[in-house]
Formats: structure tokens, C-alpha cells, sequence
């Protein structure tokens, strides 16, 4: 969702143990029952020192940074939200609450925005009930965050390590935090404003591949609904990217492949992408990844497709396609003018599962935007590059293909291979009695007995004249 004018008020600078306690009383008023929980959670190996307040404390917060299991974070949560129900079990709203409110709360404490709170992503709400009921038990939980949300128990690592150590003390690199795409170079995002919003927040839980810089290479609201636009742009970067699209609708998805886009009317990408998987954002939050091999039962794999008409012959299949169910037909499949685009729930790559709303299986685009991700600078110059070299390659051979084929056309017109329509008239009237065509192929048509006369012009001011005879 959009920043709207109450997210943010203004407050008075402040020290950070002022600021810490503000986001606790803003975002987190459950913030001791989590230190408790934490606490009741300690992991006892049986030593003499286990029940010493100092170690169970230390070890609360070593599980709180996220330096144990994440399933001790995950039932952290839960509890706090399940407190002392038999059986246990948490409302999934207030779960899905709990979780966003700390991203909100590490967003503070790092940026000092949002000041307010913000309403949690229903497609967290609608992905989690979807799997069980709007109660939800301990093991629904755990399942629902290993097969969409694997990154959710950084949310609270990430917040814990935030308030204990200030907002600029490094992370240890076995133990990142979450990673939320940040959207570089002042670009302007057509789904999202600041970070902590509900799709960059989605983003951020489904898999750390989307986190960090994001560099915007095309955007139907600033480039134009032109796909040939959005071709060059991902012909362009030899790298890792993520499409995002929303619908007329107000459905959106996306996809995220670290193999390069190429031209092609083959399809291609089971052995150039390593990693790669379509996902839901609205309305329900989904993960989908490969599945199997990526190939049909022929051997034929169906990660990738992109054909652009423009460039090359027409075929049975013109776009850009994702997750193939055989050559022609595409789970996803976006068409050149963006109308009437597909979206199915399954095909022979990824896991199965409704991108749309409402069973729906096409749509229009409303934005799409293509986005170098997770990238250093220095690997974003580097596909740069790589991709100016692959277009100056495609180049070279399209100008050599042209040249090849002018070459050989000539050739073949001039053997009579192809009968040359516009010429074909003159040899039909030659050989009649009493009209022919003059072989210099220039002074027309006559009559066989006479000759035509040549051509005098006479310019007189502005007009022209030419001897009257009997050419025609």
C-alpha cells in the first residue's frame, strides 16, 4: 500500500534508549511478554550453571538475535499471540500483526519512519488461512513459514538486534538480517514507496534473493506500456532480475530467475538458472519453486521464453512467457500490447498455485516493472556491460543476416527463381503482332510496325512539353 498523511507525525529528536522505548510503546506493547516467552523457552543442557538468572537471560538473547534455531522464534511468536489458550492456538490475524509490527519497528529504529503504525498485508492473512483455519496451531504455523515465508523469524532477530545494539551495529554474516529490497538511485516505484510497506515487506519474508539494492531498469508508468521497452531492458542487464506486475484488477505477482533474458523462440533456463520462482503479493502471499527437473516427459524444459515478433518471424507463441506446459502454451504468459495476458496455477516447471484472484485465468496489465535485484554496484556495472556486449553480438548478426539474405535474393531473382510480379507484364505482350515492349526497357510500349520516336523535352517557363508521336 501507498504511505498515507497518518503514518508518520512529527516527534522531537531523540536519544535511542528514548527512541527504543517509543517503539515499544508504539509498535510492540507485547514486547516484554516476548522477553518472557524467550526466557520460558531457554534451552536446559543440564549443567549447574542452567539455572543461573545470568545464563537463562544471555541465552534468551542469543535466541532472540536469532543465533539459535529459527523454530525457537517461531514458537516465540506463536505463544505470545496463543498466550494461555488449551489447545494452544493463535488467531492468524493477530499473528500476521505481530510479525509485520516488528518490521515497522525495525524500520524506526534504523530510518526513524514509520512513526505510526500501518495496517498489516491481508495477503499474509489470506495465505495463512488458506492452510488452516483462522486458528492456527503451532505445527500450521512452522508449515506455512518453511513453504512461503522462510524469512519471517528474521523479522523478530532483526528488531531484537536493532534494541540491543542501535540501529548501526553490524551484523555477523552467519546471522543476517531481513533483507527488505531497497530500491536505488532515487528510482520511483510505481508499487511501493518505502521499504516497510506490504509488498517490499512481502518481498523481504518470501526469500532473501529479494532483498537488498534493486536498480529499476523498466517501468510502464515512467517508460510507456511499450513491450519492446521492457524486451531492451531486460536484453540489456546480463544478471539477475524480478518482474512485477499488478493488474487492472489490483492482483499482483511477479518473478524472480537469476538467468539472463534472451531473445529466443525456444524456450530455455534449465541450466542457466540456478535459482528462480514465481510468487504471489495479492490477494494471498504464495511461493512457488521448480519442481522436478523443469521438463516435460519429452526432455524439453520450460523455464523462460521470450519472442518479440518485432525482431524476428511470428510463431505460434509471441511474448514473454514463464513456466511452459508444452511449446505453445505458458502458465504466464504476457502478451506485446499487455492485454489479455495469462496467468494459470500450474505447469511443468514450478509448484502448482492461483496467481490470480477469484479463479481468474487472464488479465490486463495495469504496471509492470523489471528490476535488476540483490546486486552490488559493481555487479550491476559488470551485466551492464555484459549486456551491451550480447546486444552489439545481436547486432552484428542481424545486420549480417539482412545482408545475406538481400545477397541471396538478388541472386535468385535474377535466375528466375521468383517471378517478378512487376515486371512480369512486359514479357507477356512481347512477341505479339501488334504491340511489344522496347527492349532498353525505358521508352514504354508501341506498336510492332512502328517504332517509337525519341523523347524531346521542351521547357517552356514552367511547363514541359514532349513531342507528340505514337508512344503510348
Amino acid at each position: 500500500g501507498t504511505l498515507g498523511d497518518d503514518d508518520n507525525k512529527a516527534i522531537p529528536p531523540m536519544d535511542f534508549a528514548k527512541q527504543r522505548q517509543y517503539a515499544q510503546e508504539e509498535f510492540l506493547p507485547e514486547s516484554g511478554a516476548i522477553l518472557q516467552q524467550a526466557l520460558a523457552n531457554v534451552f536446559l543442557i543440564g549443567s549447574g550453571n542452567d539455572t543461573s538468572p545470568v545464563y537463562q537471560y544471555l541465552e534468551a538473547v542469543v535466541t532472540l538475535l536469532g543465533r539459535r534455531a529459527s523454530r525457537g522464534i517461531l514458537s516465540i511468536l506463536f505463544q505470545v499471540v496463543a498466550g494461555n489458550s488449551n489447545p494452544p492456538v493463535a488467531d492468524a490475524d493477530s499473528l500476521i500483526s505481530l510479525t509485520y509490527r516488528l518490521i515497522l519497528a525495525s524500520a524506526y529504529l534504523q530510518f526513524r519512519q514509520p512513526t505510526l503504525r500501518r495496517m498489516h498485508p491481508r495477503s499474509w492473512v489470506e495465505s495463512l488461512s488458506s492452510r488452516c483455519t483462522s486458528k492456527v496451531t503451532l505445527p500450521a504455523w512452522n508449515e506455512w513459514v518453511n513453504s512461503v515465508a522462510p524469512q519471517i523469524d528474521k523479522t523478530l532477530s532483526t528488531f531484537s538486534h536493532h534494541a540491543i545494539f542501535g540501529p548501526h551495529h553490524p551484523f555477523r554474516s552467519t546471522n543476517p538480517p531481513l533483507a527488505l529490497p531497497i530500491v536505488v538511485d532515487d528510482a520511483s516505484c510505481a508499487l511501493w514507496t518505502f521499504p516497510y510497506q506490504g509488498i517490499p515487506s512481502s518481498l523481504g519474508i518470501l526469500s532473501p534473493s529479494l532483498g537488498g539494492p534493486w536498480v529499476q531498469l523498466y517501468s510502464s508508468d515512467l517508460d510507456g506500456c511499450s513491450f519492446r521497452a521492457m524486451q531492451e531492458a531486460l536484453l540489456s542487464y546480463h544478471g539477475t532480475t524480478a518482474i512485477l506486475i499488478q493488474t487492472t484488477k489490483g492482483d499482483a505477482f511477479g518473478y524472480y530467475s537469476n538467468c539472463p533474458w534472451k531473445e529466443s523462440k525456444r524456450w530455455y533456463g534449465q541450466y542457466e538458472a540456478t535459482e528462480s520462482f514465481l510468487f504471489g503479493l495479492k490477494p494471498s502471499l504464495q511461493y512457488y519453486g521448480p519442481t522436478n527437473s523443469g521438463m516435460d516427459g519429452n526432455g524439453k524444459p520450460f523455464y523462460m521464453y521470450l519472442h518479440n515478433p518485432v525482431y524476428a518471424h511470428p510463431t505460434d507463441l509471441n511474448g514473454l512467457a514463464i513456466g511452459g506446459i508444452n511449446d505453445k502454451t505458458a502458465r504466464v504468459h504476457i502478451t506485446t500490447n499487455f492485454e489479455h495476458c495469462k496467468a494459470g496455477s500450474m505447469d511443468s516447471v514450478y509448484a502448482s498455485g492461483p496467481l490470480l484472484s477469484d479463479g481468474d485465468l487472464f488479465f490486463d496489465i495495469d504496471v509492470v516493472e523489471v528490476f535488476a535485484v540483490n546486486c552490488t554496484p559493481q555487479e550491476f556495472e559488470k551485466g551492464i556491460r555484459e549486456g551491451q556486449l550480447n546486444a552489439a553480438v545481436r547486432e552484428g548478426t542481424r545486420v549480417k543476416a539482412a545482408k545475406v539474405d538481400r545477397k541471396q535474393f538478388l541472386e535468385d531473382f535474377q535466375s528466375g527463381q521468383y517471378i517478378n510480379k512487376a515486371f512480369a507484364h512486359r514479357g507477356q505482350v512481347r512477341g505479339r503482332h501488334s504491340f511489344t515492349a522496347h527492349e532498353d526497357g525505358v521508352s514504354g510500349y508501341f506498336i510492332d510496325y512502328k517504332s517509337p520516336s525519341m523523347r524531346r523535352l521542351v521547357t517552356d517557363g514552367d511547363a514541359t512539353k514532349s513531342d507528340k508521336d505514337d508512344c503510348m
